[in-house]
């Protein structure tokens, strides 16, 4: 016998009772990854900003990062997975059997509408941690630079020659090791900066970029001009080169590179 569905009681009921199930195992399903998201972030995160304020940690801060981001779009990937296979095929398998004028329909649409509701959901609590991780970058960068000058002003006060004592001026930072003349008897001498000062090399773009946010962003509001980015890219190159003057040719480089591309573009 059939209702004014136009499919037997039976199958109606069938379809009922499997869309209630999928949808509470698909709830479920997603409150247990966020449950895992929040466990992978809440105990990374004060580690990662650990990392990232110690100079000489930045390689490990980039593996760990690198490692908990990909565990994060590993379970985000899970979800995705699911859905397709959970809900979006079931809808499709449902659409095939009932027709738009049965009255089944409604629950149908609304089945598959509160579902990938509910998945939009779990997306913005997965890109909510997805920025706080990546926003470590750039915590305390200014605070990580200005200690790192500091270790370098107070090394370039106690600079002297091995042979002769007399002291070498630092004329700029360095982040490598160096050979430096000294002025009193011309004896080579070899600076090494030490790890301290060494890390600026892996904050510098960084906070290059967030010293240059405002233009970015004008750049993105204001039409995307050449002109713009090129603004953007300029003071971003001046940022670099003041604080690693060493690489100055190779910012430069990457300045006409990028700004050649954007003019062609």
């Amino acid at each position: 016998m059939f209702n004014r569905s136009g499919i037997g009681k039976a199958e109606e009921r069938a379809w009922r009772e499997e869309l209630r199930e999928i949808e509470t195992r698909w709830f479920a399903f997603l409150e247990k990854l966020e449950t895992k998201m929040e466990e992978l972030c809440s105990a990374a995160l004060p580690e990662l900003r650990a990392l990232r304020r110690d100079p000489e940690s930045y390689r490990v801060y980039d593996k760990m990062l690198s490692g908990v981001s990909g565990q994060l779009d590993n379970i985000r990937k899970k979800a995705f997975d699911t859905h397709d296979e959970k809900i979006i095929c079931t809808w499709y398998r449902f659409k095939e059997t009932v027709k738009m004028t049965d009255s089944l329909y409604d629950t149908g649409y609304a089945f598959r509408q509160k579902c990938t509701d509910r998945h939009n959901e779990f997306e913005e609590i997965h890109l909510g941690w997805h920025e706080l991780l990546q926003g470590t970058r750039k915590e305390n960068l200014e605070e990580a630079y200005e200690r790192i000058l500091k270790i370098f002003n107070d090394a370039k006060g106690k600079f002297t020659c091995k042979q002769c004592g007399a002291p070498i001026p630092l004329e700029k930072m360095y982040v490598i090791s160096v050979h430096l003349a000294c002025p009193a008897c011309s004896t080579q001498n070899t600076f090494d900066p030490g790890s301290d000062v060494r890390g600026l090399s892996f904050i510098a773009r960084d906070l290059a970029e967030k010293r240059v946010a405002h233009l970015y962003e004008a750049y993105q509001n204001g039409g995307r001009t050449p002109e713009l980015y090129r603004n953007y890219a300029r003071a971003r190159c001046d940022e670099l080169n003041r604080m690693l003057p060493d690489f100055k040719e190779h910012h430069e480089r990457r300045y006409l590179i990028e700004t050649q591309g954007e003019d062609n573009g």
